[in-house]
């Protein structure tokens, strides 16, 4: 699995840290399995979510 992350981890623009990495496969797939709802995004410079 950390194999994985690594690789992972390497395909993103911003290349996370390893607990950023982790933080976002794992919110990710709470969303994905209907465990957690996605937050509201909010644009840079923006201080209310759309």
């Amino acid at each position: 699995m950390i194999t994985q992350l690594d690789d992972w981890r390497r395909e993103q623009e911003d290349l996370p840290t390893r607990p950023e990495a982790i933080r976002r496969i794992v919110k990710d797939w709470l969303i994905g399995h209907g465990l957690l709802s996605p937050a509201p995004e909010i644009e840079e410079g923006d201080d209310q979510p759309k």
